[in-house]
């Protein structure tokens, strides 16, 4: 099941993410959460949210090319913040989707 949640943050330093590239060399997931705890990292735990592996999947509905960067992910993020005030990340944990698509 898929869990949406909507937070207000001024910018990206709020949301206490750190991106990396993944074992395949090309995707983008969350290496770690840290730092002060603001709004976002809040609601992750009380949503009970495993974030940390998970695939950053699109940007503001826009889907991430496997070839891009974790460190050009962080730059599209912060133009899109300046540019629109706000950023909608879609996470995706792979494991689970995958354990999903055998049990249909």
């Amino acid at each position: 099941s898929a869990q949406t949640f909507s937070i207000a943050a001024s910018d990206y330093s709020q949301l206490g993410l750190t991106f990396t590239t993944g074992y395949n060399g090309t995707d983008v997931v969350v290496k770690n959460i840290s730092g002060v705890e603001g709004p976002f990292q809040r609601r992750v735990k009380e949503a009970a949210l495993q974030l940390v592996g998970c695939k950053l999947e699109a940007i503001n509905g826009e889907v991430i090319p496997t070839y891009v960067t974790s460190q050009l992910v962080v730059n599209a993020m912060c133009r899109q913040w300046s540019a629109n005030n706000q950023l909608e990340l879609t996470f995706c944990d792979e494991n689970h989707r995958d354990k999903i698509r055998k049990h249909q």
